[in-house]
């Protein structure tokens, strides 16, 4: 792999305080610069230097070194739509310049897949109705719900999975705790305040609809 442009770290560093306002941003930062990078006209082995300086980026972001969300709303189909369109970019490059597989296929995976559509909206909105429909519109839900609002990721299905774990063991809040462990997520992010997420009368409607 080539050796990154001082330069290029530098614009980097620079855009980092706007791309931790939310995914949504840093992701169209990202496809900004993968578009500026491989079309500077520089030599390839530059090029390539380049994209392992934007691949760093892409993996500290997806170790979560670096910051997702910022006081800064956002509507799932917006982050969706940046993740889409850095893939789709990556993807394309991937069948231009395949000498660049190593380098281009560890960002993709850094970057995860895109979704399409209202795809990450209408997640939302089905968590709502589970909401409405099982007395459990404060709590532990309603953060989840919130986060959803604000900043969709894949951090989201190990969510989903400890709070079944929590239903399924009789609201036993350690079991949200173990399974958020066993998912390598940060407890500190995700250790919602509130674990009034729904009452044992709507605890298997909660669950089944989840």
């Amino acid at each position: 792999m080539g050796t990154p442009a001082l330069s290029t770290i530098q614009d980097i560093k620079g855009m980092e305080s706007k791309a931790e306002r939310s995914l949504m941003h840093r992701f169209n930062l990202a496809k900004d610069l993968l578009t500026l990078v491989t079309s500077s006209g520089k030599p390839r082995e530059r090029q390539e230097g380049d994209l392992v300086a934007l691949l760093t980026w892409l993996r500290f972001s997806s170790s979560r070194l670096l910051v997702w969300n910022k006081n800064y709303n956002i509507k799932p189909r917006e982050i969706s739509a940046a993740q889409d369109g850095l893939t789709s970019l990556l993807a394309t490059l991937l069948e231009q310049q395949p000498d660049w597989r190593d380098v281009l296929m560890l960002a993709l995976a850094a970057v995860g897949r895109g979704g399409q559509g209202d795809v990450g909206q209408r997640i939302r909105d089905e968590i709502l109705y589970v909401q409405s429909h099982n007395n459990a519109k404060g709590g532990m839900m309603e953060e989840w719900h919130q986060k959803l609002h604000n900043n969709t990721s894949p951090d989201d299905v190990v969510i989903c999975q400890a709070l079944l774990a929590y239903l399924e063991h009789d609201l036993d809040i350690s079991f949200y705790w173990q399974t958020l462990q066993l998912g390598e997520l940060p407890i500190d992010w995700y250790g919602f305040r509130n674990s009034n997420s729904a009452g044992r009368k709507h605890q298997q409607g909660a669950l089944g609809q989840l």
